[in-house]
């Protein structure tokens, strides 16, 4: 279960309330100022939320490289 204060759930509650505010904002015209911020920070959650996924993708291959790595050396070393 995760706990009140994890990345998660943070991030799922701040999908909500921009969605919930965007909803509002297309109600009542999205040419408004508050409807482009909206819009904006959108996209913006977007470029983010690629960037993150490709950010653990690399970290997962240096990981596993490091792993690799520290094997071969050990194995190295024991001969």
């Amino acid at each position: 279960r995760p706990q009140p204060s994890s990345p998660h759930l943070a991030m799922k509650s701040a999908t909500f309330a921009l969605a919930a505010l965007a909803g509002r904002a297309l109600a009542s015209g999205a040419d408004s100022p508050i409807g482009k911020v909206l819009s904006m920070l959108s996209e913006l959650q977007g470029k983010i939320v690629a960037e993150g996924e490709a950010e653990q993708k690399e970290f997962a291959a240096l990981s596993e490289w490091c792993e690799d790595r520290a094997r071969n050396l050990a194995h190295e070393i024991e001969t």
